[in-house]
């Protein structure tokens, strides 16, 4: 398994963070690349669209306003996304861990884990921007406060905003990188 781990710090309250990561239709608004995110009637699965590129991934945890973990099925692999905000004393401590495991995962980590790794810290950086939007206003028109795209008709189906308040600073940030 290669895990890629960023940790950081900010002041921003972790519902205003989980109500742009359980967001899921409005991921392009902060995932440097992502241009569109439809989810399915269910609200489990995702079609992420990079470019060219499409990926379909589900929504495998959800445990709000905490925890959000995304796996994308590859050939004979998998890249799962794990987003975990613990509300600290001074804000919410944000940790993003990105994980290749299955038999190929050494050709996905020499052709995908170079850009996870450059993108993630963009990624994370993004995502505080806009929290630090949403706090203070309503849920479901932080898109538009964002810059982003209208907020959906319909609430995400992935998760409620809880405790959306606060202004946000960031404190510092923690790379770490496992092989086994």
């Amino acid at each position: 398994m290669w895990e890629h781990t960023l940790v950081t710090a900010t002041d921003v309250a972790a519902g205003a963070l989980w109500a742009v990561v359980a967001d899921v239709p409005n991921w392009p608004a902060w995932q440097p690349g992502v241009e569109a995110v439809r989810v399915s009637a269910g609200g489990r699965s995702v079609l992420i669209r990079e470019g060219r590129r499409q990926t379909w991934a589900v929504v495998e945890e959800v445990a709000p306003p905490t925890r959000l973990v995304v796996v994308a099925p590859l050939f004979l692999a998998q890249a799962r996304t794990t987003y975990e905000l613990t509300p600290a004393a001074r804000g919410t401590r944000i940790s993003v861990a990105v994980r290749l495991i299955g038999p190929l995962q050494f050709p996905y980590r020499a052709a995908l884990g170079r850009r996870l790794e450059l993108g993630l810290p963009e990624a994370v950086r993004r995502l505080v921007e806009v929290a630090r939007r949403v706090a203070g206003g309503p849920p479901g028109d932080w898109p538009q406060r964002a810059g982003g795209r209208p907020a959906p008709v319909t609430p995400s189906p992935i998760g409620e905003v809880a405790g959306v308040g606060g202004r946000s600073v960031s404190l510092g940030v923690t790379c770490t990188d496992r092989d086994p």
